[in-house]
């Protein structure tokens, strides 16, 4: 959540000047967690991605920036533009970031948990849906275990 605060902050900044839009995406391609910018009014086309993205996800830059966020999210809820509209309409409403669990697909077609924060952010008069990922696996094995055992204590 921290880096999703961040980025929207530093996105609505309008003194930011070309070396500290290098500085800024240098932090983003060093985070731990998977960020994805995408066209709010054209079905979640993926416009940008940090280098944790490719390295996670297995794509090229060139292969992520044609997809869609729904190409990668198995479990996003939204199938149709409508729903889409619907879920950018949602975001706009939010004073905070919208956070929920999912599950995305590798290219090597292998999926695992994510906790998403998403969000919308302007940049140069542009609106942008915003997605930080972080990948929830071992947290879901220690939820499961906890389960496991309180059930055998059973």
């Amino acid at each position: 959540m921290y880096h999703s605060l961040l980025v929207q902050q530093t996105l609505r900044n309008p003194m930011i000047d070309n070396e500290n839009l290098e500085r800024f995406r240098v932090l983003l391609d060093h985070s731990s967690e998977i960020i994805l910018l995408s066209d709010p009014y054209d079905f979640g086309k993926i416009v940008d991605a940090n280098q944790k993205a490719l390295e996670v996800l297995g794509y090229s830059r060139k292969e992520l920036l044609s997809m869609k966020v729904a190409d990668i999210e198995v479990e996003f809820p939204i199938s149709t533009k409508e729903d889409w509209s619907r879920h950018v309409r949602d975001l706009k409403d939010l004073d905070t970031p919208l956070i929920l669990e999912g599950v995305q697909r590798k290219k090597n077609g292998t999926t695992f948990p994510v906790e998403v924060s998403a969000t919308i952010v302007r940049f140069s008069g542009k609106e942008y849906t915003l997605g930080v990922a972080r990948d929830i696996t071992e947290r879901k094995k220690i939820e499961q275990g906890g389960i496991v055992a309180i059930i055998m204590l059973s």
